[in-house]
């Protein structure tokens, strides 16, 4: 046997933390706050004893637990379910009418922006066919003299218009002014038009102070540049004229 006195066991306190738990335990006061709450045993199961080594139960940390998920999926259903309530009381208060949407077409002014979609809806909303353009436009955007004298160009040059690429069927100028149907021209009808499309361009910034869309694009400057400086046969119908519908904007807009 030792001489050596044994050094009397000292049983380790069920509460004392051990280091590598405190070095796992979060820093955020909330976060601590929570893992306390739901790792503390509940009222009803009394203090563990210090000396019994059955583990504590999980039990009720995972009911704590389940409970909060529940709470919080609760809270978040309301608050939607809420938000979703007063949104549509807010729309549907008397006296408050939600404006169709045709109305936001309609420019500070109360000019129409767009000519619809549909020749009937030009028609009815006072647009006129722009047959250099191919193009229904409001009266803001419409140029009657431009289109006089390009209308008079195209019949002195005696260029027709054709409902299929082939050139096979051609159609009257009174249909193809009608602004009813995509048709195909013939390529030096096409180079012309660029060449009046620009005189367009400059009368609307300096004349008339509204221009469409679909000339104010620089795409499309570019587009002509390309057919004024490609070589092509000038006979060939294979340029589509499609009927546009483009919005009216004020200059600088």
């Amino acid at each position: 046997m030792s001489n050596e006195q044994e050094q009397p066991l000292i049983p380790r306190d069920h509460h004392d933390e051990s280091e590598f738990s405190t070095q796992r335990r979060p820093q955020h006061p909330w976060i601590r706050r929570l893992l306390d709450f739901l790792s503390s045993d509940s009222p009803e199961h009394g203090e563990e004893d210090e000396h019994s080594s059955r583990p504590p139960s999980t039990s009720p940390r995972l009911w704590r637990l389940f409970g909060l998920f529940v709470i919080l999926f609760l809270l978040i259903i309301s608050f939607i379910s809420g938000y979703q309530v007063a949104k549509r009381n807010h729309r549907h208060q008397p006296g408050k009418t939600q404006p169709p949407v045709v109305e936001l077409e309609l420019d500070q002014d109360q000019h129409w922006q767009t000519c619809g979609s549909t020749p009937s809806d030009a028609l009815a909303r006072g647009c006129s066919f722009d047959t250099l353009s191919f193009a229904w436009q409001t009266p803001e955007c419409y140029d009657a003299e431009l289109m006089a004298e390009w209308e008079s160009t195209v019949r002195t040059n005696g260029w027709k218009y054709y409902a299929d690429i082939t050139g096979k069927r051609p159609v009257s100028y009174e249909a193809a002014f009608g602004g009813t149907n995509d048709l195909w021209v013939e390529w030096d009808l096409h180079v012309t038009h660029c060449t009046f499309m620009w005189r367009q361009m400059h009368r609307a910034f300096t004349q008339k102070g509204f221009i469409d869309s679909h000339l104010n694009s620089y795409n499309h400057t570019l587009h002509c540049q390309s057919v004024l400086t490609e070589e092509h046969d000038s006979w060939l119908a294979d340029t589509a004229a499609r009927v546009r519908y483009p919005r009216c904007e004020r200059v600088g807009a």
